[in-house]
């Protein structure tokens, strides 16, 4: 049990980093996209909404046999960015053309400056939704990658590890494999049920 505490605290840890790499990286560059000249701006929308198509655990996998195991967390983050990139970019280009945005562009109210305040108010306004979200998918491809060897290394072991390493015993004694899938199905319900959307409501 005690093992799989620690397991836990490695997913959990990197989940978190993975995670928050993709949601200020993919937050930023949404907003920044939008203030890009427009067809630049839609173009790259455009491609960030074909490499959305592709599931982020074959991203991942792609990115880290591009570099090295220990740079999974970062592939991971970067594999979910696409997904925060099209919400933000969305958000923004809607906040872009409002009517209080209007206004004070013709005051001449920086571009920096909205850039700025966008962005505060819909990490404020949607940070937990995105975040919970985002922790939800980096424990569950982190996991994954780990049991197909792309990821954790021992000493440091997670919860994909110690599930992968039980797999020649999961009849004989199957609670070595149980109880670390146990934790990750727990946590990944526990981000996304963190993860609320502004009725309330579980997405």
């Amino acid at each position: 049990m005690s093992e799989t505490v620690h397991a836990l605290a490695v997913s959990f840890s990197s989940a978190a980093l993975a995670a928050a790499i993709a949601v200020f990286v993919g937050a930023f560059a949404g907003f920044a996209a939008v203030r890009m000249p427009l067809r630049l701006g839609e173009f790259v929308r455009a491609v960030s909404g074909v490499v959305r198509t592709v599931p982020a655990l074959l991203l991942a996998v792609v990115l880290v046999a591009l570099s090295a195991r220990d740079f999974s967390t970062i592939a991971v983050g970067l594999a979910i960015c696409p997904a925060i990139f099209n919400r933000s970019f969305d958000s923004a280009m809607r906040l872009a053309r409002s009517r209080h945005a209007v206004y004070a562009r013709a005051s001449g109210i920086p571009g920096l400056t909205l850039l700025r305040r966008d962005l505060v108010y819909e990490l404020r306004r949607n940070f937990l939704y995105v975040a919970g979200r985002a922790l939800a998918a980096a424990a569950t491809i982190l996991a994954t990658l780990s049991f197909l060897g792309f990821g954790a290394v021992p000493p440091h072991r997670d919860l994909g590890l110690m599930i992968a390493q039980a797999r020649d015993s999961y009849l004989s004694a199957w609670w070595c494999a149980f109880f670390p899938a146990l934790a990750l199905v727990v946590f990944v319900l526990c981000a996304r049920f963190a993860a609320t959307d502004d009725n309330g409501d579980v997405s």
